[in-house]
């Protein structure tokens, strides 16, 4: 089990172009939520949901630290409990991502102000990344600044590694069709089958 970075399933956001809460989508036969926990709950010795309204048992859920303004408000919250610890960020529209995956991206340990961020194809995955431990200053003057792009905050660290992963994992599902299209080309999350 990882115990130096802190694993945060990113549950906020208002599924526009999902029209329902993705939190809720079954894949397999489980919530998308209760996917995204159960692949960081099998790596990280903590886990937490940041944004949303809901998490499973036993896992806390986290506010954002300021409710609307995107994935650097759950970022921020996770900061608030890292306890010195590296942030792993995990966007729960991502079901495909494996464990496999997260551990080219988390290890080895990544530096207190640095970030280690996938790329598939030509696409940067910020929301699917670990950021270091004292980082979290960064994320709360970003916030406060109302510069709450995550491509922003990314260019604003020195130290940022992009690690080359396989394109599959890092799909993301914003519409029942993304959903749909990506079962039917490689079927089911492993952690459903």
């Amino acid at each position: 089990m990882i115990s130096h970075t802190l694993g945060v399933v990113l549950a906020g956001g208002k599924s526009r172009r999902m029209g329902i809460d993705k939190a809720s989508i079954e894949v397999g036969g489980t919530s998308m939520l209760a996917l995204a926990v159960a692949t960081l709950s099998g790596l990280f010795d903590d886990v937490v949901v940041a944004g949303g309204s809901e998490a499973p048992p036993g896992c806390v859920l986290l506010a954002d630290t300021l409710p609307g303004a995107g994935p650097l408000a759950g970022l921020d919250a996770a900061y608030g409990v890292a306890r010195d610890r590296a942030v792993f960020l995990m966007a729960l529209d991502m079901p495909f991502v494996d464990d496999a995956t997260v551990r080219s991206i988390v290890e080895p340990t990544v530096d207190v102000m640095a970030a280690r961020v996938p790329i598939s194809g030509n696409r940067r995955h910020p929301l699917c990344a670990v950021y270091g431990a004292n980082l979290g200053p960064l994320v709360t003057e970003r916030l406060v600044r109302e510069d709450r792009s995550m491509a922003a905050f990314i260019a604003g660290i020195d130290g940022v590694e992009y690690v080359r992963v396989e394109e599959r994992p890092m799909v993301n599902v914003n519409t029942i069709e993304d959903l749909e299209a990506a079962l039917r080309e490689s079927g089911p999350p492993r952690s459903t089958r």
